[in-house]
């Protein structure tokens, strides 16, 4: 690999990092606004499963619902393959965040693009 091949690939991830902290911001702040009933819990939250880290960008509470809500933020086209890791960390969510009293958390999955064949 050229050495100028990986300083692009580097400033790209950056870009892309930058970008997604700035949609997260705006997101965060978009959903705090549709009401008191969500309550933000956390942003890219860390879980451990089978000795792997995975993140949910955003974890919210909604005190209606009574049910943590994950949202997952993807920049690219959705692919099914995110349905999948959503449910997993629904799941997870479920095992080892629910409290007693609480209904099954909900995932939102945030894409550039459906999937057209569907």
């Amino acid at each position: 690999m050229h050495c100028g091949d990986n300083s692009r690939r580097r400033k790209s991830l950056r870009s892309e990092q930058d970008l997604e902290s700035a949609i997260l911001a705006e997101l965060q702040h978009f959903i705090t606004e549709l009401g008191s009933d969500f309550a933000f819990m956390a942003r890219q939250k860390r879980i451990g499963i089978d000795n792997r880290d995975y993140y949910i960008d955003l974890l919210f509470y909604h005190r209606i619902l009574k049910c943590l809500v994950a949202i997952d933020l993807k920049l690219g086209d959705f692919k099914a393959g995110y349905k999948g890791q959503m449910e997993l960390y629904l799941r997870y969510l479920e095992k080892n965040e629910m409290v007693d009293g609480e209904n099954s958390p909900i995932g939102l999955i945030l894409a550039r693009a459906k999937m057209k064949n569907i």
